[in-house]
């Protein structure tokens, strides 16, 4: 979806402030104060903890934080800009990343590992999922970024989901089934997983 800084014929980067949508692209208190965040929950239907955004959740040898999350038309750096298709809308996810290992590793490979981590969003009570996009030369990208050992970073997620869809809270789940040993069977196998809520 990269294209030539000078050939962009649209507005850049509009990220969309949405209230109520639960996605969170700005600020919700007034000046001064602290944001309010919402504390880790149980969820029912899911039988396990869900993040809601600010929140840091321990995922294997990583520290995870969801720093924000908001809709955006165009996403761009200072010599390409992205657009998703006809439609469709970005979904962007910071996160501040930390690499509690003793080697150098990739939180999300590219291509994925069958081993590896995997990623993806789907509307809460709903089947339907979106994987990330990767954008190679988007420098905030952490799709495929290595990280040395005990190194923070920080960078985004982006989805693409339609535009009807936009107005949904989003699941964002991280699992690994190559952190599975010793499985007695696949029924009863249980993934490395982790959920933050959009």
């Amino acid at each position: 979806m990269g294209k030539d800084r000078g050939k962009k014929i649209v507005a850049l980067l509009l990220a969309l402030c949405i209230a109520g949508m639960g996605l969170v692209g700005c600020g919700s208190g007034k000046p001064g104060e602290p944001e309010v965040v919402e504390p880790p929950f149980e969820d029912a239907e899911l039988g396990m903890t869900v993040y809601p955004v600010g929140n840091s959740a321990t995922f294997g040898d990583w520290d995870l934080k969801l720093t924000n999350a908001y809709l955006a038309e165009t996403v761009e750096d200072n010599t390409y800009y992205y657009e998703p298709s006809t439609g469709d809308i970005f979904v962007v996810a910071g996160f501040e990343i930390t690499n509690k290992g003793a080697e150098a590793a990739t939180l999300l490979q590219y291509p994925v590992a069958l081993d590896g981590t995997e990623l993806f969003i789907m509307p809460v009570g709903e089947d339907i999922y979106s994987t990330p996009e990767r954008l190679s030369t988007y420098p905030y990208d952490l799709y495929g970024k290595s990280v040395e050992p005990g190194e923070t970073v920080s960078g985004v997620f982006i989805f693409q989901v339609p535009t009807e869809d936009s107005e949904k809270d989003w699941n964002l789940v991280f699992t690994n089934y190559g952190a599975m040993t010793d499985i007695p069977s696949e029924e009863e196998a249980e993934p490395l997983e982790v959920v933050f809520r959009l």
